[in-house]
């Protein structure tokens, strides 16, 4: 019974976002041409009111339209980037499915992912929609009214990944429900036990999702040096908070069933590095006993320490170094503006990071 209900739900929302527009790579051509052309005549109109004085400009606006625009770059691509992560798992044999296996998982989590990319989009249409009209009502300008629709359909454009890139953290999920076992061998090559092409799918998932946490940081530390955004830097700061924290989990939260089952098959392993640690250290007694050493235990003893030590070292998250490496050192520079921000001008770091941005801001619009 509470199956049915269920279904029911799922049934009665799929038939609502059904009707819903949805948006591919036909609209993402569009819309980054048309992108261009506003921020050229944006540019324009403030070169043309405010001539060199670029204190006046809407450098806000701006830079986050070229944000907007990179973010489209690269997430257009996403489904194909998706494709590519499961065939690798195939193709390497971390997971055993023939073709049709294949494609009826991608099918499935597509097919998923266009109801979620719906949902998503229309939440973030509303609620961009809804923050403009209230803020309308407090100060009701046409030019600012106007602005509205192209804001609400680049929310709309944006959800519609945000949607899709959510539902592709599932992977593991669906694999679980459709019995595929994963192949875990803790010494592959790789250094993820066989599944780096799924470490770095959602580590490019979190770096679309560092576009704006970058827009946001770096605005943060500008915002005290640009008068005409003097009061935005709290707003902004809660904004980018949240949004460092959604990177964090794009790139964590879907891995986790993942890291379920490689700690799960690690413990497992863990009894066999311990009978293969017994049997190393008998051959080394018996190579001892003969008093001399012989070729073929040495050679034996060596591969059984390598295939120790690739069990104890076997990772339990499906990322090697150079991907955890890259993903801390970008986090790093990331969560500095909060750091800076914390930090008060009095203190030693706290003076050199506003001298070096007050330098930098007036040398640059000098």
């Amino acid at each position: 019974m509470a199956t049915r209900k269920h279904f029911t739900k799922e049934f009665k929302l799929e038939a609502f976002l059904r009707p819903l527009p949805l948006c591919g790579d036909r609209e993402v051509r569009v819309a980054i041409p048309l992108l261009w052309i506003f921020t050229v005549v944006y540019a324009g109109y403030n070169l043309h009111v405010w001539r060199g004085d670029l204190r006046q400009w809407d450098m806000l606006l701006i830079s986050g339209v070229l944000a907007f625009i990179l973010g489209l770059v690269y997430v257009r691509r996403i489904d194909e980037w998706f494709e590519i992560a499961v065939r690798r798992l195939v193709d390497r044999q971390a997971i055993t499915l023939n073709e049709r296996g294949v494609s009826d998982i991608i099918k499935r989590i597509n097919s998923s992912a266009m109801l979620w990319a719906r949902a998503v989009a229309l939440i973030a249409a509303l609620a961009l929609g809804v923050a403009f009209f209230m803020s309308l009502l407090e100060d009701f300008r046409p030019a600012k009214a106007l602005l509205m629709i192209p804001q609400v359909l680049g929310a709309y454009l944006a959800g519609t990944y945000l949607g899709r890139m959510a539902c592709y953290g599932r992977l593991g999920s669906v694999l679980r429900e459709h019995g595929v076992e994963l192949h875990l061998r803790p010494d592959h090559v790789d250094g993820a036990a066989g599944l780096k092409p799924v470490g770095d799918f959602y580590f490019r998932q979190a770096m679309i999702a560092a576009i704006p946490v970058a827009f946001l940081g770096v605005w943060v530390l500008l915002f005290p040096y640009w008068s005409r955004y003097a009061d935005w830097r709290n707003s902004y700061l809660l904004l980018l908070t949240g949004a460092l924290a959604l990177e964090l989990l794009a790139f964590i939260a879907p891995m986790l069933s993942f890291h379920s089952a490689m700690v799960l098959k690690k413990n497992q392993l863990l009894s066999e590095a311990d009978r293969i640690s017994r049997e190393i250290e008998k051959l080394q007694r018996k190579n001892i006993d003969a008093g001399a050493v012989d070729d073929a235990p040495s050679a034996r003893i060596e591969a059984l320490k390598t295939h120790y030590w690739a069990i104890e070292n076997m990772p339990t998250w499906p990322v090697d170094l150079s991907t955890r490496r890259r993903f801390s050192r970008t986090n790093l520079v990331l969560v500095l503006p909060l750091v800076t921000r914390l930090v008060d001008d009095n203190t030693p770091f706290g003076s050199v990071i506003k001298t070096m941005f007050k330098k930098l801001i007036e040398g640059g619009l000098s």
